[in-house]
């Protein structure tokens, strides 16, 4: 076992557009808001305008911000029709650029977190980076046309080979789901691919495990893959055992649902208890 005291989490933070205004959103926010709750030290390399809006949830959690000057915030809206989500781009911060002037090296986990394609990393500092190196993937699997509109596409594969950890779900992999899982099995130890209700299958050594989610009443979604995300990467990190980060990440998810927003993030006492039942039941 390896304590986790320092997490990295690299991405944009963003506003969504809502009929009441802009709420925060991107991955790198709730992951860095929750790996708080995990452990003391968290920083988070990102990039926004003189118009964000949530500066003080980051600052207020003690969360060390680095922040790329931007004229722009990212924004996204998401509009719900009877085939599904369509999603726009309104504006995008400007990109992150990670190497040795950026990447802390001493910290236990790095997450990079890209929601616009916006983070572009100089392979060697991966490759000389001495923690956890871990990523979602939504955001490579990205492009935007003229007018804004989100359109899935297939990534670079080169910015995966150095990593340990991919987590993504099945919506990120949607319409290119064989030949992408096939591609980033064979280049990454641990391939994580969350189906929400459904549960998530982990892909390691050529083994495929399946980890059923906990049963729970939700109140809200928002959020839960990427408190999934961090909780398994703070187990991993610290018991190197795929069956237990599984049953940490499950018991977190399904606790920030129960409830709405932020607020409803769980503390670890709350995660390790629910663990000990979804143990007790599938594990």
């Amino acid at each position: 076992m390896s304590l986790v005291n320092r997490i990295q989490i690299i991405g944009h933070v963003c506003h969504d557009k809502v009929q009441e205004g802009y709420i925060l959103g991107g991955t790198a926010s709730y992951c860095s808001i929750f790996a708080k709750m995990l452990c003391p030290y968290v920083r988070l390399l990102t990039s926004y305008g003189p118009d964000f809006l949530f500066a003080d949830t980051f600052d207020n959690l003690e969360i060390v911000s680095t922040i790329i000057k931007s004229n722009d915030t990212t924004i996204f809206e998401n509009t719900y029709t009877p085939t599904g989500r369509v999603q726009y781009l309104h504006s995008k911060a400007d990109d992150l650029h990670v190497g040795e002037s950026t990447l802390e090296n001493q910290t236990d986990i790095l997450f990079l977190c890209p929601i616009t394609d916006e983070i572009l990393v100089e392979e060697h500092v991966l490759t000389n980076y001495k923690g956890l190196k871990a990523a979602t993937i939504q955001g490579w699997l990205r492009d935007f046309e003229a007018d804004g509109l989100v359109v899935p596409s297939l990534p670079n594969f080169s910015v995966f080979s150095n990593l340990d950890i991919i987590i993504m779900s099945d919506d990120d992999i949607a319409g290119f789901e064989k030949d992408l899982l096939k591609q980033l099995i064979e280049l990454v130890d641990i391939v994580v691919l969350t189906k929400g209700a459904k549960g998530a299958e982990v892909f390691q050594s050529g083994e495929t495990y399946f980890f059923p989610s906990y049963p729970s009443t939700p109140v809200d979604l928002t959020g839960a893959g990427d408190i999934f995300s961090i909780a398994f990467l703070y187990e991993y990190a610290h018991i190197h055992n795929i069956n237990q980060a599984a049953s940490f990440a499950h018991a977190a998810a399904s606790l920030s649902i129960e409830g709405k927003g932020v607020s409803a993030i769980p503390v670890i006492s709350q995660i390790r208890e629910r663990q000990q039942l979804y143990n007790n039941r599938y594990i």
